[in-house]
């Protein structure tokens, strides 16, 4: 069960609150949606912190996204993550098979599980996928 679903085209969201998922603590679906997770936000899910499912989705974390397997799930083609804030879960970031983004990083990602997690994993069949990172970006755990 998601806390709070979005859905449709051209849709847009903030958070600067506390959102909490017993399966997904935020859900996009649709196309050219706009999320922001702010400072203050905090999202969580029992599995994953925000999933996305719609093409050209741009979220923007500044908060903390967390998750037991996924802090956010990329399922969507063209979508980016800019994220200033924290993420973590098994895996930090994980972008589906097939999936095209980007991910522009300048906070903190971490896999929860050093062994098996990642802090950004990309699926096996997307070739053009972007990681970004400055200087101030950190990544604690593999990066596939």
């Amino acid at each position: 069960m998601s806390a709070l679903y979005v859905s449709g085209s051209l849709a847009s969201m903030s958070n600067f609150g506390q959102i909490a998922g017993t399966s997904l603590g935020i859900r996009l679906t649709g196309a050219a949606i706009s999320a922001t997770n702010g400072v203050s936000g905090v999202v969580s899910g029992g599995v994953t912190g925000i999933s996305v499912s719609g093409a050209g989705v741009v979220l923007g974390n500044s908060g903390q996204i967390s998750g037991t397997t996924t802090g956010i799930r990329l399922n969507g083609a063209n979508s980016s993550v800019a994220n200033q804030g924290t993420i973590g879960g098994t895996t930090g970031v994980y972008f589906s098979t097939g999936v095209t983004g980007t991910l522009t990083n300048s906070g903190t990602i971490s896999a929860t599980d050093s062994v098996a997690g990642y802090a950004v994993r990309f699926g096996r069949t997307a070739t053009t996928n972007r990681l970004i990172t400055n200087a101030y970006g950190v990544l604690n755990g593999k990066v596939g």
